[in-house]
């Protein structure tokens, strides 16, 4: 199952080159340690990673953290079929609207628990075509209406304005 659209994926390995991408995990760490302490996961997939140090920062005892990015050609498979708990930080913003459903569907396939945190506004980068890197934007309620659809119990834990 493609993850999202090849063109995309491509014009984010050409960022990835280039520059750090995928650096905004860590401002989350206090709301996914407290995930970790909560549902003592044995196994954590980290989805859309980018080149995330998020892993390293945290107390994970004997949770294996495991990191996929399809962006990141020796992180575009996922080598584990279910995990306890997924963490995607500022993902699902770069999902096209129409592949936001089939991206839910594949994470929920994956695990039952998922720590979302989805940029609400355009990015500041520019992909070169022209297009913001946030091609999906909805407000903190659209976005929580559709993950239900998926994640019933979804619930907006943070949300800056």
């Amino acid at each position: 199952m493609p993850i999202t659209e090849d063109r995309l994926v491509s014009q984010y390995e050409a960022i990835h080159k280039r520059k750090q991408y995928g650096q905004t995990g860590h401002e989350f760490a206090l709301q996914i340690q407290a995930c970790l302490l909560d549902l003592k996961p044995k196994t954590v997939l980290e989805y859309g990673c980018g080149q995330s140090k998020l892993g390293e920062i945290l107390e994970l005892g004997e949770t294996v953290w495991v990191r996929y990015d399809p962006a990141i050609p020796s992180l575009a498979t996922i080598p584990i079929n279910r995990a306890d708990l997924i963490i995607s930080t500022d993902v699902m913003e770069h999902i096209p609207e129409k592949d936001v459903a089939d991206i839910l569907g594949h994470l929920r396939a994956l695990s039952e628990n998922c720590f979302f945190n989805i940029a609400t506004r355009p990015a500041r980068e520019v992909l070169s075509n022209g297009e913001n890197a946030h091609c999906t934007l909805w407000s903190d309620d659209q976005w929580l209406q559709v993950i239900r659809q998926f994640f019933p119990a979804a619930a907006i834990a943070h949300s800056r304005a």
